[in-house]
């Protein structure tokens, strides 16, 4: 009888065994698909920054181009000049 219990009490052991092991595998898929989703999210993230920071770039570089054609004093250049030293200092 005693044998019958304990082969009952491992067999009860297995089983709790290979649930949590189930358990365990779909934490670490569910991990796995969130690292992945954070690694896109920053991903996407800065591409957005650098095509913000480039169409920026490239709306400033629109407006002085603009402004040193239509300029014939040359106080344009002095604008940009200023400009410039502004965003770096």
């Amino acid at each position: 009888m005693q044998i019958c219990e304990l082969q009952a009490t491992l067999s009860e052991y297995r089983s709790h065994e290979e649930n949590l092991l189930k358990y365990i595998r779909e934490i670490e898929q569910k991990n796995d698909d969130l690292e992945r989703s954070h690694r896109y999210d920053v991903s996407t993230y800065t591409r957005i920054h650098v095509l913000i920071f480039l169409r920026s770039v490239a709306c400033i570089r629109d407006s002085i181009r603009m402004m040193l054609e239509k300029d014939h004093t040359g106080m344009a250049f002095l604008y940009v000049l200023e400009y410039i030293i502004f965003l770096f200092v």
